[in-house]
């Protein structure tokens, strides 16, 4: 997983509202700040700058990477939690063919 997609993904296990997928269309917006704009330029292409948040968020991310402990904890998560979901999805499917057959 690249430093990008780990970063992305760890910010929408903590905020799951924040939509990351659409990033690409700051650079058409022209009321983005510049700090958001670094920010979503560092999301989207992995672009550093002198912005001291960008810096700094770089800079966990690379020692999240680095961390092999914390990283196979993170995967093992992220596999509960997909197979979770996907019990969850089986479980929904069959209660609704029960409401609607």
């Amino acid at each position: 997983m690249s430093d990008v997609k780990l970063c992305a993904e760890m910010l929408h296990r903590i905020f799951p509202a924040l939509d990351v997928s659409n990033i690409k269309t700051v650079e058409t917006q022209k009321d983005v700040n510049p700090e958001l704009k670094r920010f979503l330029n560092f999301m989207d292409k992995n672009e550093l700058s002198e912005d001291p948040f960008v810096k700094i968020l770089d800079e966990k991310v690379r020692e999240a990477k680095d961390n092999i402990k914390w990283r196979s904890e993170f995967m093992t998560l992220l596999t509960i939690e997909d197979e979770k979901f996907a019990e969850g999805r089986i479980e929904g499917e069959q209660h609704f063919r029960l409401l609607f057959s």
